[in-house]
């Protein structure tokens, strides 16, 4: 687990480090209205994508809840932990 956090601190440090220089206040100013809401928008495909994984989503924590009723015992573990945050 340290070694994935490291990682990923290590990415987030490279990529971001130079973001404030690529996104001035000033260059973000002088966007067009129109180029801000196509950067901003959610596409009608990732909008039907987004939704069909979250009723997926809503079916499996269902499923998890049903199998757990018949369970003698609650797992536990780090996914179960996920799921119950979502």
């Amino acid at each position: 687990m340290l070694v994935d956090n490291f990682s990923v601190l290590a990415v987030e440090n490279c990529m971001l480090s130079d973001l404030a220089n690529c996104l001035s206040s000033e260059k973000l100013m002088m966007l067009d209205n129109s180029l801000i809401g196509s950067i901003a928008t959610e596409t009608e495909d990732s909008l039907f994508k987004r939704r069909r994984i979250s009723e997926k989503l809503q079916i499996l924590k269902e499923g998890m809840l049903t199998l757990n009723h018949f369970s003698r015992y609650k797992p536990t573990g780090r996914l179960y932990y996920i799921l119950d945050l979502l």
